[in-house]
């Protein structure tokens, strides 16, 4: 099974040494096992001669993520340093947040260094940094309390320790923050999935109800897919985001699987391009192999079958004949791949759309095209301003955020991963060979003692990585940590049953349904304020072609149906305005989502600009005053409301705004005072109830 992918390695290999030697360059990746190559057995002296310059203090900070082909690097370099008695050699590191072991990062070696094993003449000075400056008091001691619990999954001694020596961190006088824990429902991922996604929303919300601003949370994922699909899940609920790693179109697998077509359309026999499409729709109960070997050799009229599997009704010939734009916008309609507006598939059809409008539309002009900016391309960004970021817990490494949330908080202690070893033989016994690659799994640790040792010592570190990554999220935040998992009900070797037992062992009280507690939410007093007032322009997807080359008639010549819709489309605009500068990108956007006409832009603007600048609406679309648009308002009886507009004074006072399109009516006033009566019954004063009426210009009526 694992001659293919070596002999290709090996291929690779020894092109890319041909390419060296031919072009007298050398790639960065050999740079470490190069140098190790050229000093060892050099003596110390000739080393220092050879390097031109002789240093005395050496600073190597993270060196829990050294290799060992680095560290013996470094080893000429320090020893001379350690015969002099002006000379210092520091090393700060932590082995708990060693995460990189997959690129060489080896803890185990910083670990015998606090020991006392070193290759110098000296012993070293252990000083170990106890206080924890970052988080408030709550995190750092639950914390503490979590991991020395968790420690007992840990099979050696000297894992054990580190967890449980390491996690006596002193608090730094900051009292207060909170630690909660979340259990969603589903038996599968499959089914849990919308159900962490919509927990990550509602603790967003619940947080900006206690006027913490979007900028202040950071959301946490172990996968870059865990971070796409809270990206896409965020933007359809209007969250600003911010990502280095996941806005990116490639990052999707539905761009990816819509390329895969694509693909298809120029070489229907790709199997490269049909084992992607395979992957995305094979269903948890198919066999992997048996799906793809009936699926990578069949006739394409065959294959697509397979893919409808009596579900969907794609019909190639269709996809075959029509253009690139309109293939692609049937091939998502076909499998149903968004059931509302993605803004990885809209960014995506805009790519399109703007290859199109310059070059001709050939499929392989079009994929020579997006291999060269595929990695400049990302769904529109938001302002920093006011914006949640997410990012993966490796790229969180070393930073700090007021609030984290951590969902999918269920991985795998051990890995799913085959992990393989490369056991030591007798040459003589094997025609030749030293070594051989085996899979690492409980049938091999039967064979001998020694196999099984080091099968054992293979699962403990998979779990010390784990439980590594683990603790660098769980220390990233100052003043609230979200951790949204699952209960397994059965062990499953997983976080999830960490996190189940921390909550059951410590008896936490239950802060709602399956949510527990360590602390207490409070209300963010040192709000930091918005950066800049004005928002930086977003990138706009254009779903409708056609809509920048529609006619429409104005607003004052409206028929009915168009009355509504008008009404529609004013308050989704109005909705996205919460300073006079959001009113241009509120319009255009509208416009390139075709809502409106290329001749209503200028009058609609006009309009909006009008009413955002009325001298009787000073309360509002004020930067200085906390403004809530289209925002729900639960009563412990009735409907809920939703009022178009509110915003909160000083002194617990309240401006209540609603916008009508259509002719005055007794009822206008009634809902507005519904508005205001919820609001007084909380104990705040109305200092103005306004409804602002909207056709060819705006008027105002005040309700006193």
């Amino acid at each position: 099974r694992q001659r293919v992918p070596f002999s290709t390695l090996h291929a690779i290999y020894q092109t890319t040494q041909e390419l060296q030697e031919k072009q007298d360059i050398r790639l960065l990746s050999g740079f470490n096992l190069l140098l190790f190559e050229t000093i060892i057995g050099m003596p110390t002296p000739f080393f220092y001669e050879r390097l031109g310059v002789k240093y005395t203090n050496f600073y190597i900070d993270e060196f829990q993520d050294t290799s060992v082909l680095q560290w013996k690097n470094l080893i000429p370099l320090l020893e001379n340093a350690t015969a002099s008695t002006e000379s210092t050699i520091l090393l700060v590191g932590d082995a708990k947040q060693s995460i990189y072991r997959w690129r060489g990062g080896y803890p185990e070696q910083f670990m015998r260094l606090v020991k006392g094993e070193t290759p110098f003449s000296i012993p070293p000075e252990v000083i170990k940094l106890t206080r924890n400056y970052r988080s408030q008091d709550t995190i750092v001691t639950t914390n503490n309390s979590f991991f020395k619990d968790a420690a007992a999954k840990l099979g050696m001694s000297d894992y054990q320790n580190l967890f449980i020596e390491g996690s006596s961190q002193e608090t730094n006088d900051k009292p207060g923050g909170a630690v909660t824990f979340s259990f969603v429902e589903g038996n599968t991922l499959e089914e849990r999935e919308p159900n962490y996604l919509e927990a990550v929303y509602q603790q967003i919300i619940d947080c900006e109800s206690r006027k913490y601003k979007r900028n202040e949370i950071c959301v946490l994922v172990r996968t870059r897919n865990q971070g796409v699909l809270v990206t896409e899940y965020l933007a359809q609920q209007k969250i600003n985001v911010i990502s280095a790693e996941t806005l990116l179109l490639s990052q999707s697998t539905k761009v990816n699987v819509l390329l895969s077509w694509i693909r298809l359309r120029s070489n229907p026999t790709d199997e490269v391009s049909r084992k992607v499409i395979l992957d995305y729709f094979r269903n948890d109960y198919q066999d992997p192999y048996d799906w793809d070997r009936s699926g990578l050799k069949k006739q394409i009229k065959d294959f697509v079958d397979q893919i409808n599997n009596d579900k969907h009704t794609f019909s190639y010939k269709q996809f075959a004949n029509a253009n690139l734009y309109e293939a692609v916008e049937y091939t998502i309609e076909a499998f149903g791949m968004t059931a509302t507006l993605c803004p990885y598939l809209s960014g995506f059809l805009e790519e399109i759309i703007e290859y199109t409008k310059s070059k001709a539309s050939s499929d392989n002009g079009f994929l020579s095209h997006w291999e060269e900016v595929k990695d400049r391309r990302s769904i529109r960004l938001a302002s920093k301003n006011n914006a949640v970021e997410v990012m993966t817990i490796h790229k969180a490494k070393g930073l700090e955020f007021p609030i984290v949330i951590y969902p999918f908080a269920e991985t795998k202690i051990y890995s799913n991963q085959p992990t393989t070893h490369w056991l030591d033989l007798a040459q003589s016994e094997f025609a030749g060979f030293s070594s051989l690659l085996v899979g690492l799994n409980k049938d091999f640790s039967e064979t001998s003692d020694e196999n099984l040792a080091a099968y054992q010592a293979a699962r403990e570190t998979q779990t010390l990585d784990a439980f590594n990554t683990l603790y660098v999220a769980m220390t990233r935040p100052e003043k609230e940590l979200h951790i949204v998992s699952y209960d397994p009900k059965k062990t499953s070797d997983s976080y999830a049953d960490l996190f189940v037992e921390f909550v059951n062992t410590n008896d936490l009280p239950q802060l709602s349904d399956y949510q527990y507690i360590s602390g207490d939410l409070s209300i963010n007093k040192a709000s930091s304020p918005l950066e800049q007032l004005t928002k930086t322009v977003k990138w706009i997807v254009n779903p409708n072609v056609d809509a920048i080359f529609r006619k429409s008639n104005s607003f004052g010549s409206q028929d009915k149906n168009n009355a509504v819709d008008f009404g529609y489309v004013f308050h989704e605009i109005m909705a996205r305005i919460y300073v006079k500068t959001d009113v241009d990108e509120s319009v255009q956007l509208a416009h390139n989502q075709g809502h409106i006409g290329t001749d209503q832009l200028d009058q609609l603007r006009n309009l909006i600009n009008e009413l955002v600048h009325h001298t009787e609406l000073e309360n509002f679309f004020n930067p200085n005053n906390t403004q809530y648009n289209e925002r729900t308002l639960l009563r412990p009886e009735g409907s809920p409301l939703r009022p178009d507009c509110f915003v909160l004074l000083s002194n617990k006072t309240v401006a209540v705004l609603d916008y009508k399109t259509g002719k005055p009516r007794p009822e206008h006033k009634q809902q507005l005072l519904e508005y205001a009566s919820f609001f007084e019954k909380l104990g705040h004063r109305i200092t103005q109830k306004t409804i602002v009426y909207v056709d060819q210009k705006v008027s105002l009526e005040h309700i006193y």
